[in-house]
């Protein structure tokens, strides 16, 4: 994963100065369709973020913002404490005791901020006061202001946004002044602004978890992308003619050119102020070698008796991601594709004890 945010918001290119601007501050969203690890991925990121540098962390603070209202701290605990367990397997130091590690993720927990608005005006209204929260007065200057924050986490951007839908004076012909009703456009223009403005001034970057919608690619499958550097005569023609049967009959036995995507893998519900403001996306999906889900015809007596080895298989398949390359530029999508030994993917998985991220 940190392979894939780098070549994106660090590339190679023959002409730095065509490097987007937009590119520069990392935004990075994770989706994907219905519930698939986003939250879990975000507990991960907490634990290399805050735990201390001898346990392979940042030694930072870190800031979320949980919309839904389901941030677990316990469960946070749980993986902070198998993230400390697995780097001193690694490390040739003597390994803390119960005690010590209990007390270290305690102190690490201090530096994890929560907030969880209940609306998009409470939301607009906590991004504002992240800085006087953490670095106000003297007398009231938190913790954590001594210690840098490495990101800020938004975990469900879209949570109030059908709330918003209804609430558009723009959408249902009312006057703008009655005080239940907010400008949809604008309200998220200004939260992409506020966000852009506390993440470049406290020189953090932005993850973002966000539900997605499959519209028009095969859900089972990651996006092939088609580049100008691949031949035609590479390719089965789209249209077979007399021409192609007499001349070149060898390309009727050929694969059928994949198709050029210039579309994302997932779309969401947000208005449009949200899309150029996220330069990173990641996309969660199944792995091919994961349990499905029980098939259809399925009887309720034989899903009971079934249900704790299923549960089992579940918790132990994988959890695929892969970054969504569209608006990159062809060159940019190349090279994301050819990360991690040319597949592109990282592996998350989730377990009891831990959540780990391997290529």
């Amino acid at each position: 994963m940190d392979a894939l945010i780098n070549e994106i918001l660090n590339p190679v290119l023959p002409n730095p100065d065509n490097f987007p601007m937009r590119l520069r501050l990392p935004v990075i969203e994770i989706s994907s369709r219905g519930s698939l690890g986003k939250t879990q991925l975000l507990y991960y990121i907490c634990a290399v973020s805050t735990l201390p540098i001898r346990l392979k962390g940042k030694d930072s603070a870190v800031v979320v913002i949980d919309c839904p209202c389901k941030f677990d701290v316990k469960r946070l605990y749980v993986v902070m404490r198998g993230y400390a367990i697995k780097q001193q397997s690694f490390n040739n130091q003597k390994p803390l005791t119960d005690r010590q590690l209990h007390k270290t993720i305690l102190g690490a927990l201090t530096h994890v901020h929560i907030f969880q608005p209940k609306n998009s005006g409470q939301l607009l209204a906590t991004i504002k006061n992240i800085k006087p929260y953490l670095y106000g007065e003297t007398e009231h200057k938190h913790l954590s202001g001594r210690k840098k924050v490495d990101c800020i986490m938004i975990d469900g951007i879209s949570r109030f946004i059908w709330e918003d839908r209804f609430h558009d004076y723009g959408a249902v012909m009312v006057d703008e002044d009655h005080p239940d009703w907010i400008n949809l456009w604008g309200r998220y223009e200004e939260i992409t602004n506020e966000l852009r403005a506390v993440a470049i001034s406290l020189c953090c970057f932005i993850v973002i978890t966000n539900i997605g919608f499959n519209l028009r690619y095969d859900p089972d499958k990651a996006p092939v992308l088609y580049t100008p550097g691949d031949k035609l005569t590479q390719y089965r023609p789209a249209k077979v003619t007399a021409w192609h049967r007499y001349y070149e009959p060898w390309r009727l036995d050929l694969p059928t050119r994949p198709p050029s995507f210039t579309r994302p893998y997932l779309t969401h519900v947000l208005p449009q102020p949200w899309t150029p403001f996220v330069n990173v996306k990641l996309v969660l999906q199944r792995a091919k070698d994961s349990v499905p889900r029980f098939p259809k015809g399925t009887s309720m007596l034989w899903a009971i008796k079934n249900r704790e080895s299923h549960l089992a298989a579940v918790n132990n398949g994988g959890i695929v991601g892969f970054a969504d390359p569209i608006g990159l530029g062809g060159g940019l999508q190349r090279s994301v594709q050819a990360v991690n030994n040319g597949t592109g993917n990282f592996y998350l998985y989730i377990r009891k004890t831990e959540v780990d991220v391997t290529t």
